[in-house]
């Protein structure tokens, strides 16, 4: 399927797809590999490893004496649990014995290599820390086992003072042990989540009236800068009669950028002041929201921009064709009927001016006769020093006149999809139904379990196929009817307009750089949790970040610790005791802040604070581990496919000499915006389908090559690569029902919510074929295990948490989203998924839709699993890589270039047939979760709410595999049961 893009991108597939797979496993490691001392651990090797075993019964013995605790606090018999801690104390000693090897054979290494005397100082006080911890903790449990002995024999003897003394020694000795291994036992990094600022969200705007008088955008206004001796108003009336362009009008900004692509779209309209106006006005999609996001070039490649985009845009085609340009900041006034078709296709006057509101643009209505009749809106446009008299603009020589233009304002004309499921008669209500009679459902704890899944995908593949016969059917037929469409109602004007297309209540700035106060911006911070304030903070606008690499990767602290990295060949072989690191903020890889000297494998807190121009801020903060690598992705309307298709032909084209960051960092930050690309294209079709319209505020997915750390007794001892994870905290929208039912809205966030987190697994999986972790595939495991799911609210939760049998931070922040008014569905019990073991829980707004969709450790996203045991072994032979596996890994840039075609479909210069083909996998992916999810919305989210969750969770899970294969076989797949034997397949 699609010849048209296979055959354009496939060339470079298999180039391209190798990288990803090389570079997100160990970029750095192999290089060195083989100069590697040969007695140091690979960082591919197993992790059951001494320290791994000696961690993991630390943490047993952590768990068994706080139910010692509770036990004795409670009265109950502790025999079972002493027996079991002495069980964990052999292990520990066991253990022991390799640990202190290993520190011996690390002391030697580094002697004999000569390495500085920092090192081995560092080396000296860690194993001198471990082992007085593990003395200390030796000897405690020695002295509860003989304190137990002591007071029952006591009891024996009938000796209550001698027992009461010994059993208030006991618990004493129990509370020193706990606080010991509560302060030096380290527990994963988490980050908690946020109730009442959930990931998947619409935005906290403030809603803003327009400013309807010049003075009122006085902080907008550039001082006058007087060069002159004379009388200063003299040269103010000059200026206000002749008003002149300056450099300034004709210069490169950061919102105005001189780019190829707008070079070349100049050249191709001939620098001609008309057809770039008509072309822009013709192109580009108008979305209400407010201030500057995107810049002249991304704006150009989505082709859906705000006014402030759209005139950015417009000025750098005309700059670069020598006209001089510059921004009108102002009201304006627009009739009614015309701002709801403007806006999305309204019919209801309200639910549009709310739409523009909820964009954080400054608006308020105007009544007449009772009713609404126009809105005033605060809006930004350009005036262009054009060749006016006599040509107006027809032919540039030399400019003569200011002349207004709007390439941002325009009407359109709309037509909706056909409804696909009336037309195959799916009948949705009789599906839950079937589905419902063959689950187990506790009404008592609303918990549910054992869904028929082998039914769900028998009824999903008969859906498929009638959906493919109706297809069939309407071959031939134009786009636009079957999948509806949004035209712009074009004009090609032969001279540039007089005046503007609405009525202009003042034109309050004109400027010539976007201000400050009209940006939105980021501002990173990156913190050690030992320290008190940030090690570094770094701002930028959001326009210059726009299209460009974000990369968080750390450096050798000092001289010592490059020699120590040389010595071990990379960071994740470099024992982390050892190791002192600074992280490194980079944009396209130029460095912009360098932190202070931090441990390998301690905790940092790397924080993103968005600032829009209305005020408003949103602060993301993660926990992340000293020595991991992470690329920020930032969607600011939708991911283009031209642009996915350079930044990737860019990729296949680097050499190995080449810096990491534009290898690993590039590899991550490709991940998160292919990651953005199939959940934008889902949403475009979903919104359509479900009569809505939407825009999408800044939102941002973290990908990030994660280091693993083992700890001895707070010791980083060992690391290693610890997998792929994405972290979504920002997916912002703002999503409206055009005839004002906010129903549609919830439809809109929830059946998304869903999607992507079904992406946050199935990325990784489409690329890799190896399982990926996600709160909705922890969802579906659970089922798949007959392990109970419930839906908790404030109702049933004193209830129901007590049953869960997860970490107790967990159900604190359950009990959190609760309080805070949110529904929580989650598993009874931890999953175990591969090398994967964890809980997930999905915490969701019942008004609104919006939600969090939690995997253990606190990500707001998904993980990849088994990549020591298969993607590390396809880094050792990577010469010898098997023909099967470059195969398999060539579906990425297909995937690719489907999902962005997705959403320029309507665009594409391609014939009917191969739109039809595009958009089916759409339809197929939506019309069950739209009928199902709008069915949920009704339900009030009671205890038919997680019933309907698994069923969509069910459906999204097969339709993902439905996906890939209408893609690239055409057919119905055999959905695949064991990911492991998919794994072993392939190396």
């Amino acid at each position: 399927m699609y010849p048209v893009f296979k055959q354009k991108l496939r060339p470079i597939a298999i180039t391209i797809l190798l990288f990803f797979t090389w570079f997100c496993i160990e970029p750095w490691n192999y290089a060195v590999w083989a100069q590697s001392p040969s007695n140091q651990p690979s960082a591919f090797s197993n992790q059951s490893s001494a320290s791994k075993r000696f961690e993991e019964a630390l943490k047993d013995i952590k768990q068994a004496i706080e139910n010692l605790d509770q036990d004795l606090s409670s009265g109950k018999d502790i025999t079972k649990t002493l027996e079991s801690l002495k069980g964990y104390k052999k292990t520990l000693e066991a253990e022991d014995q390799e640990i202190k090897s290993e520190f011996s054979q690390t002391d030697a290494f580094l002697k004999e290599k000569g390495l500085p005397s920092a090192i081995l100082d560092r080396h000296t006080k860690a194993a001198s820390d471990y082992d007085s911890n593990f003395n200390q903790l030796k000897a405690n449990l020695d002295s509860i086992s003989r304190l137990d002995s002591e007071q029952k024999d006591a009891e024996k003897k009938k000796n209550k003072a001698q027992a009461k003394k010994k059993l208030d020694e006991l618990k004493a000795k129990i509370k020193t042990t706990k606080d010991h291994l509560k302060e030096k036992v380290k527990e994963p990094p988490h980050t908690p989540l946020d109730p009442n600022n959930l990931p998947h969200r619409t935005p906290k705007i403030k809603a803003r009236k327009p400013r309807l008088k010049k003075e009122e955008f006085a902080e907008l206004q550039k001082p006058i800068q007087l060069a002159f001796n004379g009388d200063p108003s003299d040269l103010l009336l000059v200026q206000s009669t002749q008003d002149l362009p300056t450099a300034a009008d004709l210069a490169e900004t950061i919102e105005v950028q001189f780019t190829q692509e707008i070079k070349d779209l100049a050249t191709s309209l001939n620098h001609n002041p008309v057809k770039i106006y008509n072309w822009v006005r013709n192109n580009i999609d108008f979305v209400p929201t407010y201030g500057s996001i995107q810049g002249a070039n991304m704006c150009l490649l989505t082709k859906q921009c705000n006014d402030m985009d759209t005139a950015s845009l417009l000025i750098a085609l005309l700059r670069t064709s020598g006209i001089s340009a510059r921004y009108v900041m102002g009201t304006i006034e627009v009739p009614i009927d015309q701002v709801m078709n403007w806006v999305g296709g309204f019919t209801n006057s309200q639910a549009a001016l709310d739409f523009i509101s909820s964009g954080g643009t400054p608006v308020t209505s105007i009544i007449s006769g009772g009713k609404i009749s126009s809105a005033q809106i605060e809006h930004t446009w350009v005036e262009a020093y054009v060749d006016y008299i006599p040509s107006r603009g027809a032919v540039h020589k030399q400019g003569d006149t200011w002349i207004a233009m709007d390439g941002s304002y325009k009407q359109y004309t709309y037509s909706d999809p056909m409804d696909i499921p009336s037309s195959v008669g799916f009948d949705i209500n009789a599906f839950v139904n079937e589905i419902t009679a063959g689950s187990t459902i506790d009404t008592t704890t609303s918990s549910i379990s054992n869904v028929p899944q082998a039914l769900v995908v028998q009824r999903v593949q008969e859906y498929v196929l009638s959906v493919q016969q109706f297809f069939t059917t309407i071959q031939g037929k134009p786009f636009e009817e079957v999948f509806g469409a949004k035209n712009v109602i074009r004009k090609e004007f032969q001279i540039l307009p007089a005046t503007l297309s609405y009525k202009v209540i003042t034109a309050g700035s004109k400027f010539s750089v976007v201000p400050g106060s009209s940006q939105h911006n980021i501002t990173f911070e990156v913190a050690s949790q030992s320290f008190l304030g940030p090690d570094f903070t770094y701002t930028a606008s959001i326009p210059y970040l726009s299209g460009k690499r974000i990369t968080l990767s750390y450096i050798p602290s000092s001289s010592s610790d490059e020699a120590l990295i040389q010595q071990y060949g990379s960071i994740e072989t470099t024992p982390p005791y050892l190791l002192n690191l600074k992280p490194q903020l980079k944009i396209e890889g130029q460095t912009v802040a360098t932190g202070a000297s931090v441990g390998s494998g301690q905790d940092i807190d790397f924080i993103m604070t968005f600032s829009a121009p209305d005020g408003t801020t949103d602060r993301v903060a993660n926990v992340q581990t000293a020595g991991a690598y992470l690329a920020v992705g930032l969607d600011l309307q939708y991911i283009p496919k031209s642009y996915l298709e350079k930044r990737l032909s860019q990729l296949g084209a680097i050499g190995q000499g080449s810096d990491i960051d534009a290898k690993v960092g590039e590899t991550l930050f490709l991940l998160s915006l292919l990651y953005f690309a199939e959940v934008d294209a889902n949403t475009a079709f979903s919104a359509a389908f479900g009569k809505a319209v939407f825009s999408r505020f800044p939102s941002e997915a973290i990908m990030q090559e994660t280091i693993k750390i083992t700890f001895a007794f707070g010791v980083p001892f060992k690391a290693a690569f610890g997998g792929l994870a994405i972290d979504v905290d920002r997916d912002i929208y703002v999503p409206f029902g055009k005839d004002g039912d906010p129903n549609k809205a919830v439809v809109f966030m929830v059946s998304g919510g869903f999607h992507a987190s079904s992406m946050e697994h199935a990325i990784f999986e489409q690329i890799y074929n190896i399982g990926g972790i996600s709160a909705v595939k922890v969802m579906q495991l659970a089922n798949a295990q007959g392990i109970p799911i419930f839906r908790i609210d404030k109702g049933n939760i004193t209830t129901v948490l007590p049953l869960l049998q997860i970490s107790s931070s967990t159900k604190q922040e359950i009990q959190d989203q609760v309080n805070a008014g949110n529904v929580v569905t989650v598993p009874k019990q931890e999953i175990q998924y591969f090398d994967w073991v964890g809980t997930a829980y999905i915490s969701m707004n019942p008004e609104t839709g919006a939600a969090g969709y939690i995997i253990s450790g606190g990500y707001a996203g998904g993980f990849l699993t088994l990549l020591l045991d298969c993607l590390g072994s396809i880094a050792q032979f990577f010469d010898t890589l098997p023909l099967p596996l470059r195969t398999s890994l060539s579906v990425f840039l297909d995937v690719a270039a489907f999902v962005s075609t997705m959403f320029d479909i309507s665009r594409a210069n391609v014939d009917s047939s191969v739109k039809l083909e595009a958009g089916l996998d759409a339809v197929l992916s939506l019309i069950i979760g739209l009928a199902g999810v709008a069915l949920l919305a009704g339900s009030g989210l009671g205890t038919p709410f997680a019933i309907l969750l698994l069923v969509t969770i069910s459906i999204s899970e097969i339709l993902l595999y439905v996906d890939i294969a209408l893609l690239l076989e055409g057919k119905i797949p055999v959905i695949e049961s064991n990911p492991f034997q998919r794994c072993e397949n392939l190396l």
